[in-house]
């Protein structure tokens, strides 16, 4: 219990001190909301603009399933000639796909299962495939149509039991419905641009925030030059209570950030959480956890504040666009969407894009979930190891 205390005792010194530092309060909190702002308001034409003549997305079917009459032919069949309204449909044979992909000339498609039609009406289950290279965008579309088509059929299949219990007669359940999965088709108008704020706010929160805990390690470096970590080593203190309360000081401050940052995109600039707005707030916390690992890292890297500051400045400003915080990843060449995947700003805005741009949901992002798990285990593994060879006072 007294280590608890004093643990909470080191990280409540340095929020008060943060509290008592307007300048540094208003950089953490101020900053990231002007910068989102600013960028805002400066791409909102150009999106506005290029929505507008964005054509819809592509979507190529493939099938494995034998059998002129197969029931994902009729389907793929029923979908060509009555086109789903925001989707241009396309059919090819599964290995016409597969070479297509493998060229480069398709991003992806959806491949139905050799078996599909009689998993459909076994009741055993089948499965649609989203077969797609490394573009998020191509990958969401398929994903959200696939989607779709399970919905439908699933809801078919629960009807069909539902009878079936009522001792219904179920003739029209025998056969493959002619007409395969209906869709309902709505004239939406003018598709409408995206909202810049779903990815300008959640890029300038991963680089405020990990910019705010880097510059905590500076922190720890200036206390250790006036003597205030002997002091508190002296007062009982051991070193893994100090590192620890200096962990959870950075990770308040990011819960902070995280939470002004948040309200203010949501009430201000309608900032959409996603379909999965608890998902969105997970990968937000995985990201306050990474930043806080990351700060005890820096930390364990840097003896002095005439190091410290400059080392926290760099690692922000290189891995911020490198990770996509001033630009959205998906718009960037392959090559650099491969070299973000060395940060975590990376994989946490690769999260927030899928989610709150493209639709996903859990499935969508547990890749870049475990990633960032993995990112706080190994930073927080090796600040441990450079603590215990290194001590943490002078």
């Amino acid at each position: 219990m007294a280590s608890v205390r004093m643990i909470l005792a080191v990280a409540g010194k340095d929020l008060l001190r943060l509290r008592r530092d307007r300048f540094g309060l208003a950089f953490a909190l101020g900053f990231p909301a002007a910068f989102a702002v600013a960028f805002f308001f400066m791409l909102g034409p150009g999106l506005s603009e290029s929505a507008e003549a964005a054509p819809p997305p592509t979507i190529t079917l493939a099938t494995g399933e034998p059998g002129a009459q197969a029931f994902s032919r009729v389907l793929i069949g029923a979908l060509l000639e009555s086109p789903v309204a925001g989707f241009e449909i396309r059919s090819v044979d599964e290995a016409a796909a597969g070479a297509e992909l493998e060229s480069g000339e398709l991003t992806g498609y959806i491949l139905f299962a050799p078996d599909f039609g009689e998993g459909v009406f076994s009741g055993a289950g089948t499965r649609l495939e989203v077969v797609a290279d490394s573009d998020p965008q191509q990958q969401a579309a398929l994903e959200s149509f696939a989607g779709s088509i399970a919905q439908q059929i699933q809801l078919q299949s629960a009807l069909a039991a539902a009878l079936a219990s009522l001792n219904a007669p179920l003739a029209a359940f025998a056969e493959p419905p002619s007409g395969g999965v209906e869709f309902s088709e709505v004239d939406v108008g003018r598709i409408e641009p995206p909202n810049p704020a779903d990815f300008t706010i959640p890029g300038y929160l991963v680089m405020f925030v990990f910019m705010a805990a880097a510059f905590a390690a500076a922190e720890l470096a200036r206390e250790r030059a006036s003597g205030t970590l002997a002091r508190m080593v002296a007062a009982g203190a051991a070193p893994a209570q100090v590192l620890f309360g200096k962990f959870l000081s950075a990770a308040a401050l990011g819960l902070l950030q995280v939470a002004v940052l948040g309200l203010f995109g949501v009430l201000v600039f309608g900032m959409d959480l996603g379909l999965s707005p608890l998902v969105t707030i997970l990968v937000a916390l995985l990201m306050v956890l990474v930043s806080s690992a990351f700060a005890i890292l820096l930390a364990s890297l840097v003896r002095t504040e005439r190091a410290a500051t400059p080392a926290a400045i760099l690692a922000a400003l290189v891995a911020a666009p490198l990770g996509g915080c001033w630009w959205p990843l998906f718009i960037t060449p392959d090559w650099m969407q491969s070299l973000a995947l060395i940060t975590p700003h990376g994989w946490a805005n690769t999260a927030f894009n899928r989610l709150m741009l493209f639709g996903g949901q859990f499935e969508s992002v547990a890749g870049e979930l475990i990633a960032l798990l993995g990112f706080a285990a190994v930073f927080a593994a090796i600040a441990a190891w450079r603590f215990r060879t290194s001590p943490l006072i002078d």
